[in-house]
């Protein structure tokens, strides 16, 4: 079968959203399929970038990049980083003045709440298409998957199904219409809405993350067809990742990776838990809570704001293979629970990448009764202590006194996130639909 993936972000990136895509690029060419990726410029400045050794599938099939930035070109890679970029862009001054920008965009459009309507990854729309005309002039794929977010991907794949012949999986790592990606203003979501209906009503197959996202799109979308394919974790990636040094040192190490700005996530009453114990010198130098993020900016500000800079180590930005080093050696792994009490069924990759670590977890800053957390506990890998910081900081002034995290994993139910399964079992649900056999 011939299967063309559509999406804005792709290995060696270092963004969650790459690797999704790439995990069913990956297994799927093993499996004998003839497997292109269209993606953005993979080197365009400041973006985080992980070394291409770490990602030896990149060479099973073909990257087909269609640049929306062509100004904007790493630098050259210095030091450490040397080896494919290791860090956000490269290194050099032009891809930290990239990222600084990115970010000050970013927050803008946060500003103002006009969602993904106004959003600079639209620019990639035009060079996509025609990148995807020139391909099938040489290649027609069988199925285009086009994975969100950004809209662009799922505004692209439409826009070349009014031309071509194809299967139409557009999956859903997180909803569109119904945003949680942006703040949007009131009026802005029912345009949001008509947008997503118009540009998916050729879609043939759905899949999204949760079951509570299943039942969004079908409402959404009346008579479509939508399979859940949950977030997960590769767990080849794990077979290179070294024994775990786990309780080897002095005092108690928790650990969060990630961002720290996005929207619906707020880690806020962490802040205030740590407020609560950084005078309490039986704690300070006993425990450490480790935070490896790509800005820091929203750290230091609270470091600052609240005094906890004894309590706080700050990472920065952290290599894909460090990442999961880094969250095996921990005593603990810090997630970050959605707010929005109004949503249940938000399930960011980053769980699946904790219950695959081996390390316990600490789900806090949200409902502890919802989807994430609810896992967490009903699995045996952790505990969920919600959103209040006097709760937090007991807990956590437990844990450094010497109190363990619960930990008894029923690891029956990880094989459900194995992305290897996950990437066969949507192909099947393909084929079914397509009307194929297995062969």
């Amino acid at each position: 079968m011939k299967i063309l993936i559509i999406a804005f972000d792709f290995p060696p990136v270092n963004r969650s959203a790459a690797y999704r895509p790439y995990s069913w690029a990956k297994y799927w060419a093993r499996d004998g399929h003839e497997v292109k990726v269209l993606t953005t410029d993979r080197s365009r400045s400041g973006i985080p970038k992980s070394s291409p050794s770490i990602f030896p599938d990149l060479d099973r099939f073909e990257v087909i990049e269609a640049s929306h930035m062509p100004w904007s070109k790493a630098s050259p890679p210095r030091g450490a980083a040397g080896e494919g970029g290791g860090s956000a862009g490269g290194g050099g001054f032009k891809d930290r003045v990239m990222f600084k920008t990115k970010q000050s965009v970013r927050r803008v459009q946060q500003w103002i709440g006009f969602g993904s309507l106004i959003s600079p990854t639209l620019l990639w729309r035009r060079p996509a298409i025609r990148a995807a005309k020139r391909l099938f002039g040489r290649w027609q794929p069988d199925v285009v998957v086009s994975t969100f977010g950004p809209a662009v991907s799922h505004l692209t794949a439409a826009a070349l199904r009014k031309r071509f012949q194809f299967f139409w999986v557009g999956d859903y790592r997180d909803p569109w219409g119904r945003q949680l990606l942006y703040k949007v203003r009131s009026w802005v979501q029912p345009v949001e809405r008509r947008l997503e209906r118009k540009t998916m009503r050729a879609c043939d197959l759905f899949t999204t993350v949760s079951d509570p996202l299943v039942q969004e799109l079908r409402e959404e979308f009346p008579g479509a067809e939508v399979l859940e394919i949950p977030n997960g974790f590769d767990p080849e990636e794990w077979e290179k990742v070294g024994e775990s040094n786990r309780g080897k040192g002095d005092g108690v190490r928790l650990l969060y990776t990630g961002g720290l700005g996005l929207h619906g996530y707020d880690p806020e009453p962490l802040w205030q838990a740590l407020a609560l114990l950084k005078d309490d010198r039986a704690i300070v130098g006993r425990l450490t809570v480790a935070i490896g993020t790509l800005d820091s900016t929203i750290l230091d500000a609270a470091v600052e704001r609240w005094g906890i800079g004894e309590l706080v180590e700050n990472l920065g930005y952290l290599d894909r293979s460090d990442i999961l080093q880094a969250q095996r050696d921990a005593d603990g792994l810090v997630f970050l629970q959605w707010m929005d009490l109004s949503r249940d069924g938000v399930m960011s990759g980053k769980i699946f990448e904790y219950l695959a670590s081996g390390t316990p977890i600490l789900s806090m800053c949200g409902p502890a009764d919802r989807n994430p957390s609810r896992l967490v506990e009903e699995s045996g890998f952790g505990i969920a202590l919600g959103a209040d910081p006097q709760v937090i900081a007991d807990k956590l002034r437990e844990i450094a006194s010497g109190g363990e995290i619960r930990y008894q994993p029923d690891r029956s139910l990880v094989a459900k996130f194995d992305r290897q399964n996950q990437a066969r079992t949507l192909l099947a649900a393909v084929r079914e639909q397509m009307g194929e056999g297995e062969g």
